[in-house]
């Protein structure tokens, strides 16, 4: 048997560092009333919100957050609970920063 010894590169990338934190939103899909959330983690590209009810990868989300405002997102990946969103129009890197310095606790 001949074996290989490589290095693993993954096949995605984020194209930013994802900012871990606790925030408070509500999220969305099409009309409906939004369920309340907590963020946990920000990038400019997306976000990172568990969720009890799964949504299927691909569907059409919208997020609220304070200080923020309204954004539309796709999940993009789901694992168990955590579900892996993609802006459909990234956001400022500063915008990410402020609101991680300016969150307010929540509970895990």
């Amino acid at each position: 048997m001949n074996a290989r010894l490589g290095v693993w590169i993954p096949l995605r990338q984020r194209r930013s560092q994802r900012l871990p934190v606790n925030l408070a939103g509500a999220l969305g899909a099409g009309g409906a009333t939004g369920i309340d959330v907590v963020v946990r983690d920000l990038a400019p590209h997306g976000f990172a919100v568990d969720l009890k009810a799964p949504l299927a990868v691909g569907t059409m989300v919208w997020l609220l957050l304070p200080g923020i405002g309204g954004l539309n997102a796709r999940i993009a990946r789901r694992d168990g609970r955590r579900h892996g969103c993609e802006f459909l129009v990234p956001i400022a890197a500063g915008t990410c920063a402020d609101a991680a310095a300016a969150q307010q606790a929540v509970a895990a």
